[in-house]
């Protein structure tokens, strides 16, 4: 850890440590930074530095004694769990049994673990001590599941009555599921720590849940410690990298003198689709660590493909210069480990978000233009695919889902870790990138 990750891993422990000798505490964070800040790092210390807490103390250790992480990305839960284990002498423990969920569990099924954490509130059973949401920007304040777990349980009728009381059920049709609003989530632990960035908030129906605004609000009506802070330094791409992108996304000024590239990350811009694909393929002959990603411009013709048999007999979903590509095998979670894959598939931005790569290719399609009359990147509604994250919702203004399509842009220009090689459709969008590459020092 470095010394803004350390003191903030410390403040989280210093609020765990409260907990034991004030049950009732409750303490609210929210922690902010840009991609590659070591937010999911943060999490998997504090989690690790419980465990040396609880085994110091002696005695067996018990699931509801352990932090849960709530990895609201799952390819990059997938990650988690094939790289870490729990210490447990001969019997070495998978992590996802033991204290992760993802968000498929959470809400995307039968919203297990949110529906038992409520119920055991309501039986006045104990929480787990501290409950983190990582990539917390991406969790919808409603969900299409039905209370599945409910059903099990005797009290089903009581503690659905118990929640129409609480307002906690949403009121849409049939649905019975919960809200998993700031009101909700914050109560379910003494701890409630959120991981976000802000600029990877992807989904429309997300987009305005768990911000710091609701957050801080929601603490202050009900008398909860808020504690906010940043993450600044990235270990993925360049300061300066980030701070270019940032202009050139967002529009945010980047002082007198912006940042120069440290020369420890390269950035390529290409003019045509051809010179992009064989730059590509070059790389691809080279590399274990490459791949392909692009925005929603094309439809998914290949989509509920799960096997590479099954995608032969697909229709391809893209043509880029005389190379034919389908886009990930669904639902996304296998592209991030097979450079087989990575081949002949493109991935979708939920394919590489919450992971890296060292080289990425990155086609940004016609829903990304440069107004010159604005001076400002803008997106394209009506050039993005309708069955994606940035579709309609009740509630969503069209800034949202433009909001959403520029944030998915974003995630894919930020996985890289020593190489990104841009491709812009517009050319004005291509002239910037190259304008600001030169003044950060990419280009010559």
């Amino acid at each position: 850890l470095d010394d803004d990750q350390r003191k903030i891993a410390k403040k989280i422990i210093e609020a765990y440590q409260t907990v034991i000798d004030n049950p009732e505490s409750k303490t609210v964070f929210s922690i902010e930074g840009d991609a590659g800040t070591g937010k999911t790092f943060i999490a998997l210390a504090v989690i690790g530095k419980v465990l040396n807490m609880l085994q110091k103390a002696g005695g067996e250790i018990r699931l509801k004694q352990l932090p849960r992480l709530v990895c609201c990305n799952n390819p990059a839960s997938d990650a988690i769990a094939q790289n870490c284990r729990m210490d447990a002498g001969e019997d070495p423990k998978e992590i996802n049994p033991s204290f992760m969920i993802n968000r498929q569990n959470f809400n995307g099924n039968s919203q297990y673990f949110l529906a038992n954490a409520l119920e055991s509130i309501y039986e006045k059973a104990s929480p787990p001590p501290i409950l983190i949401f990582d990539e917390s920007q991406l969790l919808a304040e409603y969900t299409d599941a039905q209370m599945v777990a409910l059903g099990q349980h005797n009290a089903k009728t009581e503690f659905l009555k118990w929640l129409e009381d609480k307002k906690w059920r949403s009121h849409s049709g049939e649905c019975k599921n919960l809200k998993s609003d700031v009101s909700v989530l914050t109560m379910l632990s003494p701890i409630t720590v959120f991981f976000a960035d802000p600029k990877q908030a992807t989904r429309v129906k997300a987009i305005n849940n768990i911000t710091r605004k609701n957050l801080k609000s929601h603490c202050a009506n009900v008398g909860y410690e808020y504690i906010q802070m940043d993450l600044n330094r990235s270990y993925r791409s360049e300061d300066a990298y980030l701070a270019m992108l940032r202009g050139i996304l967002y529009s945010e000024p980047s002082g007198k003198a912006p940042p120069q590239a440290q020369k420890k990350f390269t950035l390529g811009l290409v003019d045509t689709e051809k010179e992009f694909v064989k730059k590509f393929n070059s790389r691809m002959a080279e590399s274990t660590s490459c791949g392909m990603v692009a925005g929603y411009t094309r439809e998914w013709k290949s989509s509920g493909a799960k096997t590479a048999h099954e995608l032969e007999n697909k229709e391809v979903d893209w043509t880029i210069g005389s190379e034919e590509f389908h886009w990930n095998l669904s639902p996304g979670r296998t592209w991030i480990f097979s450079a087989e894959e990575r081949k002949k598939q493109i991935g979708y931005y939920l394919a590489i978000q919450g992971n890296e790569l060292d080289e990425l290719f990155v086609y940004i399609g016609e829903d990304l233009i440069w107004d010159k009359k604005q001076n400002t990147a803008m997106a394209q509604m009506d050039k993005h695919q309708p069955k994606s994250e940035c579709k309609k919702f009740p509630g969503a203004s069209d800034d949202d889902i433009k909001r959403c399509i520029i944030n998915q842009y974003w995630v894919l220009l930020t996985r890289a870790k020593k190489s990104c090689t841009v491709y812009c459709v517009d050319d004005r969008l291509r002239d910037i990138f190259k304008k600001k590459s030169r003044e950060y020092g990419y280009l010559p």
